[in-house]
């Protein structure tokens, strides 16, 4: 695989200012240009050589940088020192993080020769910041779901990660355990603690918690994708459609969220015997069965209408049958 940067006038889209390959090492040199991927082949010639055969050769332009700033929630797995360290500019990270990691305050002096120090005196590990008496507990609302939850947290900072984080500057937000009933009355259970860092020790506690919270939809998401979509169940076997496949399903079900989220939509009527409420927020599923009912509606109501037959006078009533449209469209959101 060879990169290459090729001279370029500047009004064709991908063309910037790269670094010159034929510069020398003493002086590196900028030329305007564009920059490419070719991806090669080894081909034996009967003479005993080989040659480089070009099989791909496809533009690599440099990602714009974003134009707003960024808010990144991860999972544990990536809190790790190879994001951290290199996390793009106008980018916050946040994410989980173990409950024995390792903190340091800022260093409070520095030498006057050597190397400058990153790390000061050593902080107390999320598990213990959460057990410690000496830091009090702050109320902070955020919303969970349908409802806005209080929630008991804790923060410190700035602080510097042992090895992971580096220089970067990092907030420490611990979460204490949300109590829950299974049903009314039942006994109060316990879900267990959350550590979380974040590279802006300036961000309220508030965003902190809220985007937390809100990254919870991408659990969903797989959720109802696997269990409603049926994705990966496909009995595809061509290579491209394995790959593309799930990607159109995915696509077709984002289409379906961002319609509802740009709509004013209402679920179909609920059957009497269900007591809950409407629910404020569409599940899928209630977003399917109101997609169906807009695409076949108008050919059950309009499409049959030849098959049906006024009986007289002198006729017994008949029993009363299901309707056709609950039995297509009644489902349990």
């Amino acid at each position: 695989m060879i990169r290459s940067c090729v001279k370029a006038d500047a009004i064709i889209p991908g063309v910037g200012f790269r670094r010159d390959p034929l510069s020398p090492p003493f002086h590196v040199n900028f030329v305007r240009g564009m920059r490419f991927v070719q991806l090669s082949a080894l081909v034996h010639q009967q003479d005993g050589f080989g040659r480089m055969i070009p099989i791909d050769f496809q533009q690599a332009p440099l990602p714009a940088r974003p134009a707003r700033h960024l808010r990144v929630v991860v999972d544990g797995r990536f809190t790790n020192a190879k994001l951290l360290k290199h996390l793009p500019s106008n980018t916050t990270l946040i994410g989980r993080i173990r409950r024995d990691a390792k903190f340091f305050f800022l260093p409070q002096s520095q030498a006057l020769t050597g190397r400058k120090r990153l790390y000061g005196q050593a902080a107390p590990t999320p598990e213990a910041f959460l057990a410690d008496p000496s830091f009090e507990f702050q109320l902070v609302q955020a919303q969970l779901g349908a409802r806005r939850c209080q929630f008991r947290v804790k923060a410190l900072g700035p602080l510097r990660a042992l090895q992971a984080g580096g220089a970067q500057n990092l907030q420490l937000l611990v979460i204490a355990p949300l109590g829950y009933r299974l049903r009314k009355g039942s006994k109060l259970l316990y879900r267990q603690p959350a550590f979380l860092v974040c590279t802006d020790p300036t961000l309220s506690l508030q965003a902190l918690l809220q985007s937390y919270l809100w990254r919870w939809d991408i659990e969903v998401n797989f959720r109802d994708q696997k269990s409603l979509l049926g994705l990966g169940q496909a009995q595809v076997r061509n290579p491209n459609s394995v790959q593309l496949q799930p990607a159109a399903a995915v696509a077709a079900y984002a289409l379906l969220l961002l319609a509802a989220a740009q709509a004013n939509l209402q679920a179909l009527s609920r059957p009497k015997w269900r007591p809950n409420p409407e629910p404020t927020r569409l599940s899928t599923a209630a977003l399917i069965n109101l997609l169906r009912h807009e695409l076949w509606n108008h050919s059950i109501t309009k499409g049959l209408t030849h098959f049906s037959s006024d009986p007289g006078d002198d006729h017994n009533p008949q029993k009363l049958q299901p309707d056709l449209r609950s039995a297509l469209f009644y489902a349990a959101a």
